[in-house]
């Protein structure tokens, strides 16, 4: 298919880079290299790339929106210069003049720049595929001359897919438009479409001339007129700041696998210099490339020409340029007739002057359309395909190039890492206005210096810098206290024991070394067996068997250490000795060194009796838990939940033997009661 205001630039790379003040560069091969383009900062005048290695300071580069999917912005470009490349990130050194789309088909290509510069033997660059390529620039401060040939032949965006099925017709998705680009459609800014039914030929692509329109189809079924369309030709004016890139040709119809692709269009070509000196061998082929021809099924259309962008002064000599369309794929068939491709438009030269056109010899054909041959009868004919039309010249071309600033935006400290207590000073550049946040005092009268407040832990300090564009750029940096300066943290867990049943208090205590400057706040997470104790505030559960108590601590400035309290009740669970350990510690600062000691608790008041813990009293009623059900020889069973609240069982008496049963919504830790002979044991029991 042809295009559809999406449009491909493809980057270059300079053979020998010169500078102004060097000996005359040489150009030929692959010199031109180019890469993807994924983020633009109009602010900050940076571009992300996807290939860094490219581009080193004072390198010259061109901007170009090759293709998008947006409306009006395909083809859009403009000169730029590298300050420098951090990363993936190339700063330049002018404003953007227009708005791109780095989401898709913006690419950055490596302007070949010299003071004087010659092309020789042939100049290539490698075709546009998908994230860049297609494009060669050239820019020479004084003379360039061309002693080869400049040849993006075929380079530009791809033609057409062939259809991918076995049937006498075209599949839906190959055909109906629902999708905005069909894989059968050419690639470019005037949509060449591919065959629609029954092995028709594909549409030619356009750029200046529109495309010829695809053969009809297979005369098997009739030779209906179901070719595909060729692509519109686009308003191409005077004066305009479009650079588009040659569109591809449609895919012809398959259902025999032996149909061909559409031509690739024809790249681009810019020359800039104040005077451009053509020799007997020089040249510059930017036609659209041919399709390839078919065996019964349908042929693709061909490319279309590219666009030539000549800034110059002066031209010296003929130089013969062709931007010609490529030509339709021809079809064979044996007793059948069937769809050719038609032939892609002409491209288009565009000059600085109108004088200029006198010393250009231009090829600007419309590519030929295909023929299709029924060999059985010896007929052969275009079937319904038509040929491309001529391309064109226009004049007033121009690429833009924005504002020139060398300094760059930027933020920055004295000094990130400073002793506690201490502060430093905050540079930023780039603007014209400077608005800080937080708590800092200007240093200087246009505001762009300020000096922190002292710092004791680390500190984001942000600027929003308004540029001469009228851009706001917010920046940050971190500055954070000298790592020695921090204290040193010890937390730990005190020893305890009790008796089942008993309450018992559980000490987190915090120590500092030295004695800390400010206040530190955090909380640190204890885990414990949920069968040896129980928490009387909430905990978290965090699996059958533990849980987790937070507790909060705060030690106060100066103050040195500090503790936490909280209160747990002592179960005969299954284990006398169990480790009060600390998870994890969330702190409000950031601190030297951090020591985490462990504790243990230990039951109290119990005996082994055949290898099994019982309490020391031996009035203490017996009891089993099976399941739901709690079997018990006391004279009273009550259960509560942790929050006190008693839950409601059903018991039955069988002799001395008590049967309680649990209802199923109550699961979990709980607090269970015994009253034998007018005492109460109180015991922490888990219900599955």
């Amino acid at each position: 298919m042809a295009h559809s205001r999406i449009i491909i630039a493809i980057g270059v790379s300079i053979l020998l880079q010169a500078t102004l003040c060097s000996a005359q560069a040489v150009w030929s091969g692959y010199s031109s290299r180019s890469t993807a383009v994924i983020d633009v900062d109009s602010c900050r005048r940076t571009i992300t790339i996807l290939d860094p290695t490219l581009f080193r300071s004072g390198d010259h580069l061109l901007l170009h929106q090759t293709v998008s999917i947006k409306t009006g912005i395909a083809g859009l470009c403009e000169w730029s210069i590298v300050d420098t490349v951090i990363g993936h990130v190339v700063y330049l050194t002018t404003s953007r003049v227009h708005s791109y789309d780095a989401s898709f088909g913006l690419q950055a290509i490596q302007v070949l720049f010299a003071r004087s510069g010659i092309v020789v033997d042939t100049l290539r660059t490698i075709p546009w595929n998908g994230l860049h390529g297609g494009i060669i620039a050239i820019e020479c401060a004084d003379s360039l001359f061309v002693n080869g040939v400049v040849d993006v032949y075929g380079t530009g965006c791809r033609g057409g897919r062939p259809s991918l099925n076995t049937l006498d017709t075209a599949e839906t998705f190959d055909t109906i438009s629902a999708r905005t680009r069909l894989l059968t459609d050419g690639e470019g800014e005037g949509w060449a479409k591919g065959g629609l039914a029954r092995n028709a030929g594909g549409g030619g692509g356009s750029l200046f001339g529109s495309g010829g329109r695809g053969g009809f189809q297979t005369s098997a079924y009739g030779n209906l007129d179901r070719g595909g369309a060729g692509g519109n030709a686009l308003t191409l004016v005077n004066n305009q700041p479009y650079v588009l890139i040659g569109s591809g040709g449609g895919s012809g119809h398959q259902n025999d696998f032996n149909g061909s692709s559409g031509g690739r269009g024809g790249g681009i070509i810019i020359m800039k210099a104040p005077v451009i000196v053509s020799n007997s061998n020089a040249g510059a082929n930017l036609s659209g490339e041919h399709a390839r021809d078919a065996r019964e099924d349908g042929a693709g259309g061909g490319g279309s020409g590219g666009t030539l962008v000549l800034l110059a002064d002066t031209v010296k000599g003929l130089l013969p340029i062709d931007i010609s369309g490529g030509n339709g794929g021809s079809v064979r068939g044996v007793i059948y007739h069937y769809g050719p491709g038609g032939g892609g438009g002409g491209g288009v030269v565009a000059s600085k002057t109108q004088r200029l056109f006198q010393q250009m010899s231009i090829t600007q054909r419309g590519g030929s359309c295909g023929n299709s041959m029924k060999a059985e009868e010896a007929d052969t004919n275009n079937y319904g395909a038509t040929n491309g039309m001529p391309g064109g010249t226009t004049f007033g071309a121009r690429i833009p190039i924005g504002q020139i600033r060398r300094d760059r935006i930027s933020l920055r400290a004295n000094d990130t890492i400073v002793d506690e207590g201490a502060s430093t000073i905050l540079a930023a550049k780039g603007g014209v206005s400077y608005r800080w946040r937080g708590d800092v005092v200007a240093t200087s009268a246009k505001g762009d210096s300020v000096a922190t407040n002292a710092l004791y832990v680390p500190t984001w300090f942000v600027v929003e810098i308004t540029t001469v564009d009228g851009c706001v750029v917010i920046d940050s940096v971190l500055v954070q206290p000298r790592v020695s300066a921090l204290p040193k943290l010890t937390i730990s867990v005190d020893d305890a024991k009790a008796a089942p049943g008993d309450t018992v208090d559980l000490y987190v205590r915090i120590k500092s070394e030295p004695s800390n400057v400010r206040t530190i706040t955090g909380t640190v997470f204890l885990s414990m067996r949920s069968t040896t104790l129980i928490p009387v505030r909430s905990a978290l559960r965090t699996n059958d068997s533990t849980i987790q108590m937070s507790f909060p601590i705060r030690l106060d400035s100066r103050s040195g250490s500090s503790y936490r309290r909280a209160t747990a009740i002592a179960a005969l669970g299954d284990s006398l000795k169990i480790v009060l350990r600390i998870d994890s510690v969330r702190l409000d600062t950031t601190v030297r060194d951090l020591r985490l000691i462990n504790g243990t608790f230990t039951l109290d008041g119990i005996c082994i009796e055949n290898g099994k813990p019982r309490l020391l009293a031996r009035n203490t009623p017996m009891f089993t838990i099976q399941g739901r059900t709690i079997t018990t020889e006391a004279d009273e069973l009550l259960l509560f939940d942790l929050a006190g609240k008693r839950v409601t069982i059903e018991s039955v008496r069988t002799g001395s033997i008590l049967s309680a049963l649990v209802p199923d919504v109550a699961t979990g830790a709980f607090f269970m009661t015994l009253i034998k002979d007018g005492l109460r044991h109180t015991i922490g029991v888990v219900i599955e």
